[in-house]
């Protein structure tokens, strides 16, 4: 095995339980998808998710448990409805859940639009009878992972993150300033660390940036640069998890260097006001100035978060 792949591997396996903690910290929160027709729609309208299977929606109330990933809808006639984003939604932190609010009102008036697995009225009682009075009890979750694709994963991602992007300042970009402690969890570093991120306007993509002074700078052992920096972009999952991959200058303990590196980290914030939160980072970076597969740096970050600008909801 060559060293870049040692290194390659070297990177998955250090990152892959950041990226499990993260995962677990931030899906604390329950979502609530409520669902109604209004007198445009024939109803009951069939919906169909990716991840939380199919359900109907009538005049009334319909409230589905889960993240509601990629959706569609047909009325009662077999005819698509046009579907987007919750016209609205609330967020509980005491009960940690959030609720998102949709109406279905319009359908296509492309007859090519029409669904493929059009249904009547009838059929729907007859095949289910359980189904009686959907409008007012809860679907459960009861989507799997397993065998879906990557590109199926992706596009999830993608779409969740999209959805729950506009809880964090409506359609307007997140401005963040980092103020904490970066230290090594493999290899002599520490610094008081700084960074400006930015949130781009549909809360998928981010972009960070920043810098810190380095607490223990010694040029004997190679730890020569009083400054530190490191840039990278990031995917978000939600509003308090993401992904950043990254360039910036580390140093590297094992054999005493400060080098330009390459880095991956996952980060969880959590809001205690409407401007100040706090955060914890973990990562690690490799060293590109270097062959050897053992030169890595395992780190973690954590502090506070000053929101310059957007809300947290």
């Amino acid at each position: 095995m060559n060293v870049k792949l040692k290194k390659i591997i070297f990177f998955i396996a250090l990152l892959t339980p950041a990226v499990v903690f993260g995962q677990f910290v931030t899906n604390h929160y329950v979502t609530y998808n409520h669902f109604r027709c209004t007198d445009n729609i024939c109803a009951p309208a069939k919906v169909k998710s990716n991840t939380l299977g199919t359900f109907y929606v009538y005049y009334d109330d319909t409230v589905v448990e889960g993240d509601l990933g990629y959706w569609e809808a047909c009325d009662c006639n077999g005819n698509r409805i046009v579907t987007g984003m919750p016209y609205t939604h609330t967020q509980d932190n005491d009960e940690k859940r959030y609720d998102y609010y949709y109406v279905l009102d319009m359908i296509y008036t492309d007859s090519s639009t029409k669904s493929s697995d059009n249904y009547s009225y009838d059929e729907y009682n007859d095949n289910d009878s359980s189904k009686g009075g959907f409008g007012q009890q809860v679907a459960r979750s009861a989507a799997s992972s397993v065998g879906s694709t990557l590109g199926e994963g992706v596009g999830h991602v993608l779409i969740d993150a999209a959805k729950l992007g506009h809880e964090w300042g409506e359609d307007t970009g997140r401005f963040d300033f980092y103020l904490g402690y970066f230290g090594g969890f493999r290899g002599k570093c520490g610094e008081i660390s700084g960074r400006f991120q930015y949130r781009e306007p549909m809360g998928i993509f981010g972009f960070g940036a920043g810098g810190g002074y380095n607490l223990k700078h010694n040029v004997s052992v190679g730890n020569d640069k009083k400054f530190n920096w490191n840039a990278g972009i990031q995917l978000w999952f939600n509003n308090w998890n993401f992904i950043e991959l990254g360039v910036g200058q580390f140093y590297f303990h094992a054999h005493e260097q400060t080098a330009l590196g390459m880095y991956m980290q996952t980060s969880y914030t959590q809001p205690l006001t409407d401007r100040i939160g706090v955060f914890v980072t973990f990562g690690t970076a490799v060293n590109t100035a270097r062959k050897e597969a053992d030169d890595w740096l395992a780190y973690y970050s954590a502090g506070i978060v000053i929101r310059l600008r957007g809300g947290w909801k």
